[in-house]
């Protein structure tokens, strides 16, 4: 009850205050479209999900030294037609396997500090390191970055053997995804 009478003197008070109803719409519609805008669109060939545990190279942590980022590797997917998510790592859905225990590879994670939100310092030529538990590493190379509408989801796939696709949540109200493509150099 006393949650109830707190929210009524908020919203009495959003109602007298100029321009409270103003700003109140927009914490909604903030609130709204963040918790819409899921990585909920499956590309129409969706890559297979071969199991990290299953590859010669169990992908445990990707680290890009210009942008600041070293996180963890987790088995990601789709469940029911949506990816799978995790608040704490990146998540790897590996398209198919290389030589030399190399593979193609798509990872993706939300916009946040710890994850994804500084891939937007990465540029052309920029190392991308994978690394297994134990602690060898597979380096790629940046080829290709762009901003993609969220409906766009055939650029998240590659026919190029040994790369990888890196991609996040970008823009106002995250309409859109940054999409990073890096290609093996060692």
């Amino acid at each position: 009850m006393l949650k109830v009478k707190k929210i009524k003197t908020i919203l009495k008070k959003i109602n007298t205050t100029p321009g409270g109803k103003l700003i109140l719409a927009g914490v909604i519609l903030l609130l709204v479209s963040t918790g819409y805008q899921t990585l909920s669109l499956i590309p129409k060939n969706s890559p297979k999900a071969t199991a990290t545990e299953e590859s010669a190279f169990q992908a445990k942590k990707i680290i890009i030294p210009k942008a600041k980022i070293n996180a963890s590797i987790t088995q990601g997917g789709f469940i029911d037609g949506q990816w799978i998510l995790s608040d704490n790592s990146v998540l790897i859905v590996t398209q198919d396997e290389g030589q030399k225990g190399t593979f193609s590879a798509i990872l993706y994670a939300h916009n946040r500090p710890e994850l994804f939100a500084n891939l937007k310092k990465v540029s052309l030529k920029d190392k991308i390191i994978i690394e297994n538990e134990k602690n060898e590493q597979i380096v790629y190379e940046v080829y290709s970055k762009e901003s993609v509408r969220a409906k766009e989801v055939d650029k998240i796939q590659s026919s190029d053997p040994n790369s990888l696709i890196l991609f996040t949540c970008n823009g106002l109200f995250d309409q859109s995804r940054l999409l990073v493509k890096a290609r093996l150099i060692s």
